[in-house]
């Protein structure tokens, strides 16, 4: 990849020392906090997650997204139960409108999530994840292709990890269908690590 940046495919390497956005919460601009309502769409143009000092910048200029849980009669796939997700819409997304587009308020280290999708269970996707580093270039890592399944805790995993004093303030997370079946609907992101 580069000196600047590897990626990270393993849980506990992602998750080690790093805070984490798990949905659960969001702030409005008006500095409210209110809790997760299953399948709301997000409304306005930018909706914000505050963890700690961070705010993390949902970038809605493309399909709705919606928050949601990984849960019999909601979303069923490749997540523990009851895992907290944003699902953003594959179909009608563009290079520039990814489905799933998160600034940071403060460049981090080190960032990624669990990913799956919505579709046909047993065809194969492979995740995809963008960074932006502070120097204005852009990334893209990849996971190895998974089936889409109902297995518990098996979304892969995908993040990356910077070097040489780099940072990263933007993200945008993204499915490629491997075998080109048209078949996924929606792109799941479940708690986003970083550090």
């Amino acid at each position: 990849m580069s000196a600047d940046l590897e990626a990270v495919l393993d849980r506990n390497a992602l998750s080690a020392d790093c805070q984490t956005a798990s949905w659960q919460s969001f702030a409005d601009f008006n500095g409210g906090v209110r809790p997760l309502v299953q399948d709301v769409s997000v409304s306005g143009r930018y909706r914000a997650f505050v963890v700690g000092d961070q705010r993390i910048t949902i970038v809605r200029n493309g399909p709705t997204l919606v928050y949601s849980q990984c849960r019999d009669g909601l979303f069923g796939y490749n997540f523990d139960v009851d895992e907290p997700l944003l699902l953003g819409s594959i179909r009608g997304a563009g290079e520039l409108m990814k489905p799933i587009h998160l600034k940071f308020s403060q460049p981090v280290s080190k960032v990624g999530a669990c990913l799956s999708a919505n579709g046909n269970l047993g065809d194969y996707y492979i995740a995809s994840l963008k960074v932006r580093l502070d120097n204005g270039l852009w990334f893209r890592l990849v996971a190895p292709a998974v089936a889409l399944s109902q297995q518990r805790g098996s979304a892969p995993v995908l993040g990356a990890r910077t070097g040489n004093g780099r940072s990263i303030d933007e993200v945008k997370f993204d499915l490629i269908d491997a075998n080109n079946t048209g078949q996924f609907k929606r792109v799941a992101v479940g708690r986003v690590y970083f550090l």
